[in-house]
């Protein structure tokens, strides 16, 4: 069952990266999937933040300052990639 979970989100994720890059895609399916893509990444992000959050709550100090800063380099790295995705120059 995770196998099956796993591959139909790949699927779903790559597929929507790749045709919101693409020009044969109209516009506006580009944005949704663009937005769709940008709205999965930061959900995993903000649940990464959130179990931080909670770890320091409750006392956990290592580990809420290691997820913390787990959720920030995915969340810079998500932004970077998206940069060099989209604003890419034509030759």
């Amino acid at each position: 069952m995770e196998i099956l979970f796993e591959t139909l989100l790949e699927l779903v994720l790559e597929g929507s990266f790749e045709a919101s890059r693409s020009r044969i895609v109209p516009k506006p399916l580009r944005i949704l999937l663009a937005a769709l893509v940008v709205a999965l990444v930061l959900a995993a992000v903000g649940l990464i933040a959130l179990a931080g959050v909670l770890m320091l709550r409750d006392g956990h100090v290592l580990a809420g300052a290691f997820l913390l800063a787990l959720a920030a380099l995915l969340l810079a790295l998500s932004i970077w990639k998206f940069i060099r995705a989209y604003y890419k120059k034509t030759k």
